[in-house]
């Protein structure tokens, strides 16, 4: 006899709260659809095209991997169906290094990249009697690589292209696993209370620089102030995969969260010239460079899967019906304080609201620096907003001993 698995009610809160419950989508590995950088949700859970800032958003897009120099340390934790449940949380933690143009992460072994908590659980068979309780949870286990062309030409010393433009590519591998359900609950028949499964993003951004008045103005030398104007251009596909993730039997498997992101962002620097400060010391102009920051991006997700035919299939999904859009901005001041708000909107998970956040940090030069994040997102319409925080420490090593 095969007792079949019922899934504990506080993950079926996160997918109503997330709006992720909606008729047409059923994948799987729900906590791998959550932001996690508690900066990009400020700007309306965007950044695929975002490069600036230092901890360019990896889950977005893996070739932001390319544009985090030094060795950085970052999480971010939610609560997540706030007025559902009281113990369902979601946490991030990653471990990233820069140097020349080359990025790689790494979130394994000890230490999990993405966790979502649904708390215990009380088991139930079939005819509803307990079987008793059992904690509820989903990760995820990452690394990847990123690299960025203008950088890799320029160690190389084959051109210097990165002062006008630039093409970065990354990967990112992830093993995912769950537990939905007690081992005692799945009786013979083949079926298991652990899903797993093996995914796969990769995305590429490219950056044009048509103002940078530091760099190109014969009179740079003797300006107070320089001016840097860019944009850019991002594509990703997140949780790419052939299987599907398996827990009671092959006919009652999920597909992976497959989506494809793509965007773009403008940004506008007030930079500090030669004759800013002449008697400050370069680190110092260096810790509060720049001195006005303004971004603006702009993205919109699309499922890499499809109900049909009586099944799922990986098959991108332009209905419309189920495309996550959102926008935002950043201001930053003296970087040391940043201002952000942006608005997302997903129709089928019935979402279309704000979101807002602040940042701030201390920055020691080129040498390393702090800063933390603080996020408001929403949920479904009638549920009240969710809270994201995050903070990151980085460390350049290359430019402490003179190398960067």
């Amino acid at each position: 006899m095969k007792t079949r698995m019922l899934f504990p009610t506080a993950f079926l809160s996160v997918m109503l709260a997330a709006s992720l419950a909606d008729a047409g989508s059923g994948a799987g590995a729900v906590s791998l659809q959550f932001n996690t950088s508690a900066r990009a949700a400020g700007m309306g859970e965007t950044g695929v095209a975002t490069i600036w800032g230092g901890d360019a958003n990896v889950w977005a897009n893996p070739a932001m991997l390319a544009f985090r120099p030094g060795v950085r340390y970052g999480t971010m934790h939610s609560k997540l169906a706030v007025g559902l449940a009281d113990d369902i949380f979601i946490d991030k933690k990653e471990l990233t290094f820069g140097a020349y143009g080359v990025g790689v992460l790494y979130a394994k072994g000890p230490m999990d990249h993405v966790v979502l908590d649904m708390g215990s659980q009380q088991g139930t068979d079939e005819n509803g009697q307990p079987t008793g309780s059992f904690d509820s949870w989903m990760k995820s286990q990452s690394w990847g690589v990123g690299l960025s062309a203008a950088e890799a030409m320029r160690q190389l010393k084959i051109a210097e292209i990165g002062g006008w433009f630039d093409v970065a590519g990354g990967v990112v591998w992830k093993d995912f696993q769950d537990q939905l359900t007690g081992s005692d609950v799945i009786q013979g028949g083949g079926g298991q209370s652990n899903g797993k499964a093996s995914m796969r993003d990769w995305g590429w951004v490219a950056r044009v620089t048509p103002v940078n008045t530091l760099e190109r103005s014969a009179a740079a030398a003797d300006a107070r102030f320089g001016l840097l104007l860019e944009a850019a251009y991002g594509r990703s596909k997140l949780n790419g995969t052939d299987g599907m993730i398996v827990h009671v039997d092959v006919d009652q498997s999920d597909p992976a969260p497959t989506a494809y992101i793509d965007g773009w962002a403008l940004h506008a620097e007030v930079q500090a010239g030669p004759a800013f400060a002449p008697t400050a010391s370069a680190r110092l102009i260096d810790s509060l460079s720049p001195l006005l920051a303004v971004t603006y991006t702009d993205q919109s997700s699309v499922p890499g899967y499809a109900w049909k035919n009586g099944e799922y299939i990986y098959e991108r999904d332009d209905s419309g019906l189920f495309d996550e859009d959102g926008y935002g901005w950043e201001i930053s001041l003296l970087n040391i304080a940043h201002i952000r708000g942006g608005h997302v909107e997903y129709a089928a998970g019935d979402i279309d609201g704000d979101t807002s956040g602040w940042g701030l940090g201390l920055q020691a030069g080129h040498y390393g620096g702090f800063r933390y994040d603080k996020a408001k997102v929403p949920q479904a319409q009638g549920l009240p907003e969710v809270t994201r925080d995050g903070w990151h420490l980085w460390v350049n090593a290359l430019a402490l001993f003179g190398r960067d």
